[in-house]
């Protein structure tokens, strides 16, 4: 058991996580920098099994600073597994289960954040909130609820909903546009056409127009309820200054757009637009 603990916790690998980032910085055009140089190299993806639960579709274990996911979110390489990128979730269809899959990853990073850097960084501005004041909320509120539990999962799930709502925005803007979102297709030139007048897109020099009305993304990224251990908890009476300090990390650590005006102004700036391009001129 020993020589399993050493060797669980040896050096962490970038290479198991930099596919899987580079991805969310091209899909979601946010900053994965964080991570790449402040966690991974303190952690390890594993598969699900051994020592790791085979039920749990994705998991943090704080022990062994190690993410453990279910085979299909991983690729073995070199003797060494490494989550899989966009492109190696793609099955060629219309669907891609990074939509959905790259959320439940970015939730266990976020636990890997919090365990490695934020906990340790005592100089933070998170700091205490994350080890002192959402414990303390979640102890007056739920007794009998592991307070540090409840404040790692409030955590990975505002995370995962930033994802979810992130990549919801940008899938309703690219079929608003006559984009199809995971293939490299688009409408008809009839339908592009009808599209660009009742949005009020240029056909000279095409880009990127904010159908949503500036949406909001980042404020309301922070969930109403968790789950711990298949348990509802109602987090809708977190005070507001609290959830003001989640939504400030995501937004200033990983770019999360704050509305869907400043998530035009990132499509318009990515590889986003070139595929825009190629379906109107």
């Amino acid at each position: 058991m020993v020589l399993a603990l050493i060797s669980l916790n040896a050096f962490g690998s970038r290479a198991q996580f930099i596919p899987f980032l580079d991805s969310l910085e091209q899909r979601l055009v946010i900053d994965s920098g964080h991570l790449l140089l402040n966690v991974t190299d303190h952690i390890r993806a594993k598969k699900a099994g051994f020592l790791f639960s085979r039920n749990a579709e994705a998991s943090y274990h704080p022990l062994f600073n190690s993410i453990s996911l279910k085979k299909d979110y991983l690729i073995r390489e070199r003797g060494l597994y490494r989550i899989k990128s966009y492109e190696e979730f793609s099955s060629g269809g219309s669907y891609n289960p990074f939509s959905s899959l790259g959320g439940t990853i970015f939730h266990e990073l976020a636990h890997a954040d919090f365990d490695v850097y934020l906990e340790e960084n005592k100089r933070h501005y998170m700091y205490k909130l994350l080890t002192d004041e959402l414990p303390s909320w979640f102890k007056t509120h739920y007794p009998r609820v592991n307070a540090k539990t409840a404040t790692h999962e409030l955590f990975g799930y505002t995370a995962g909903d930033f994802f979810y709502r992130l990549n919801d925005s940008i899938e309703t803007i690219l079929m608003n546009h006559g984009l199809y979102t995971h293939q490299e297709k688009c409408f008809s030139k009839i339908a592009l056409k009808k599209i660009a007048m009742k949005n009020g897109i240029s056909l000279v020099n095409p880009t990127f127009v904010d159908i949503l009305q500036a949406k909001p993304i980042a404020t309301v990224s922070v969930p109403d309820y968790i789950f711990i251990n298949g348990n509802e908890i109602n987090v809708k009476a977190l005070p507001q200054k609290f959830k003001e300090s989640l939504i400030r990390y995501f937004v200033e650590t990983y770019g999360f757009p704050k509305d869907t005006q400043e998530l035009i102004s990132k499509l318009n700036s990515s590889f986003y637009l070139d595929k825009l391009k190629n379906c109107y001129l």
